[in-house]
């Protein structure tokens, strides 16, 4: 989970002085490595020492003294993220990934050209015309035939096991919707400006029951919040008394973002979403209240979704939560696949256990920027993930259901099955 750069903390208040005052005098030829250490020793969560900082790059110090969530990152690639994480993107909008025999795709972005074509989450990829000809998709030598004609630009067209054709276009600029919901009637996704709805009839989801709603959130970037908003608003709207909120391969994102979406429950709004303490980070963040018809009823059920790829803000959304009791464990569902299964080995699922917290802290000077952790992420009741995921031994359940899948998967019909089980829902006969 990232802090935003308007909530850096105390790090970003120290480092605005220092920028102001030292580098812009006596620290003017800080060599990059140096600045990058000064920072670790710092603002760092965990105590160290940096010695070498006149032997070793940024890169090789990241590497060599921070944990697996920290990132140096140039002038160059830190522009690319600020705009990314604004919520604008220049590119197809899609991934793909050779599972099993299976060339799926497990993400794919709202708004972008691969989802305005038709592709969806979990669409198998069946074929596609590379060079001109079309190529089944029907063992390794296709798949990497496939794979280098997405890279050298020889892939114009993909076929999908949903009946789907997409041309590949070239890529054009576009505001991302990291929200998807849909009823058993119709399907909406975010487009154009990134706070304009869009109604399909041909994505809605046939499996719900009726006042039931879908709701996938992507990550929390960019205008994820406002789009949250707006979806809840929506949902109110259709009268909707039930909600399965999708958290799966949702990596996470920014604190004040989730501390928004979180607001948008009624038990939940305006009381604590998390706590960060590290060594240079003492701060707590309160879920923001957002106005009645944006705000889920206490009434409401809310089911939660969730896999190996859960993480982070995801779980400190899931934490919230259940400390304030809009949910219990046993309403989030864990698949039990997770991205081993291309071997062919299973396990009992979990969520990715990411409780900590990273600032990203720019070098005015240069343009470059560090990303480090800087502190662990509590929850209301004391919880911390991090290392310690989300399991069947916290009242969790776990249902069958692909690492890669859409929303009219199998995986989903297990679920309302439980919870028609449970009298929770009454499945349509």
């Amino acid at each position: 989970m990232k802090s935003s750069k308007r909530r850096i903390f105390i790090a970003a208040a120290l480092l605005l002085v220092a920028l102001c005052g030292a580098l812009l005098g006596a620290c003017v030829r800080q060599t990059s490595s140096e600045w990058v250490a000064d920072l670790i020793e710092e603002y760092y969560y965990l105590p160290v020492t940096v010695t070498d900082a006149d032997s070793l790059t940024p890169e090789e110090l990241v590497q060599k003294y921070l944990d697996k969530y920290s990132l140096y990152y140039t002038a160059e690639e830190y522009i690319e993220l600020v705009y990314s994480d604004a919520g604008n993107s220049v590119d197809y909008g899609m991934t793909f990934s050779y599972v099993g025999g299976k060339l799926v795709i497990p993400t794919c972005v709202g708004n972008s050209p691969a989802w305005n074509e038709g592709l969806r989450p979990g669409d198998i990829i069946t074929g596609a015309v590379i060079d001109g000809e079309y190529v089944a998709i029907d063992g390794d030598a296709a798949y990497e035939k496939f794979y280098d004609a997405s890279q050298n630009g020889g892939l114009t067209s993909l076929s999908t096991e949903s009946g789907v054709t997409a041309q590949v276009k070239v890529t054009s600029a576009y505001k991302q919707s990291y929200v998807f919901f849909a009823t058993n009637e119709a399907g909406w996704s975010f487009v154009f400006d990134g706070i304009t709805s869009e109604k399909r009839e041909e994505d809605a989801i046939s499996l719900l029951p009726g006042g039931t709603a879908y709701l996938r959130l992507s990550e929390f970037n960019g205008d994820a919040a406002l789009q949250f908003r707006l979806a809840v608003k929506k949902i109110n709207e259709l009268g909707c008394d039930s909600v399965i909120l999708d958290l799966r391969m949702n990596g996470g994102g920014n604190a004040d973002i989730t501390a928004e979406i979180a607001g948008c429950f009624e038990k939940a709004a305006g009381k604590t979403l998390l706590t960060a303490e590290g060594k240079a980070v003492d701060a707590a963040y309160v879920c923001e209240s957002a106005s009645k018809d944006e705000t889920l009823p206490s009434s409401t059920n809310v089911y939660v979704l969730a896999d190996c790829g859960t993480a982070s803000a995801s779980e400190a959304l899931i934490g919230a939560l259940i400390s304030h009791d809009v949910i219990d464990f046993q309403d989030v569902f864990i698949s039990k696949i997770d991205s081993s299964l291309a071997s062919g080995s299973t396990k009992n699922g979990t969520t990715y256990g990411k409780g900590c917290m990273q600032s990203i802290i720019p070098n005015e000077r240069t343009g470059e920027a560090l990303r480090l952790t800087t502190a662990l992420i509590y929850w209301p009741n004391g919880k911390c993930v991090n290392d310690a995921p989300l399991s069947t031994s916290d009242g969790c359940v776990n249902i069958d259901m692909p690492f890669f899948t859409n929303s009219s998967s199998e995986g989903l019909e297990q679920l309302l099955q439980i919870l028609s089980e449970r009298d929770d829902l009454v499945l349509a006969a």
